[in-house]
């Protein structure tokens, strides 16, 4: 399948429904998707919308509270004072051992591929046919991690020439 055809329509034509459905069984076989997600039903549902337009299934995980034993409230400096972490510090453990925590689910699922986000991303509608493409050439580098993005400073809109959200 050549990468240059437009995936935005699809829908128009029986060879890329084709080519799109054995995407997804790909997918469906070998990748899981997780995101974390604390405490925002608003960005719960928007996250598993944005997936399940796409035909893909997304795991979201509550995260981590910052009361959890893992994230170390009072640190001992070196004056053997001891003090408490700021919560922005708090914050960051949060997010980051929830981000530990989907990589450990991913490892138990027996998926060999794991495609990891927080709540806050948009997704190209051309995954589904770019993603077996990305699995095979990850798997060709023999890349244990494949770090997938673009940050933007400011809000990308649907009339936006190059972002098929």
């Amino acid at each position: 399948m050549d990468l240059s055809s437009n995936y935005l329509n699809w829908e128009n034509d029986p060879t890329l429904v084709e080519y799109r459905r054995s995407c997804l069984d790909f997918i469906e076989q070998t990748c899981e998707f997780r995101c974390v997600c604390f405490k925002n039903p608003k960005k719960h549902q928007s996250m598993k919308n944005r997936f399940d337009t796409l035909g893909l299934h997304l795991q979201i995980y509550d995260g981590v509270p910052h009361t959890d034993p893992r994230i170390i409230n009072n640190v001992i400096t070196k004056t053997g004072q001891k003090r408490n972490i700021s919560s922005s510090l708090q914050r960051l453990w949060s997010v980051t051992y929830g981000h530990i925590d989907m990589i450990q689910m991913f490892y138990d699922s027996g998926k060999e591929y794991g495609l990891f986000c927080e709540d806050d991303i948009y997704v190209n509608k051309t995954l589904p046919f770019h993603l077996p493409h990305i699995c095979a050439e990850a798997t060709e580098l023999d890349l244990d991690v494949l770090l997938l993005g673009y940050m933007k400073t400011h809000k990308i809109e649907s009339w936006m020439h190059g972002h098929e959200l």
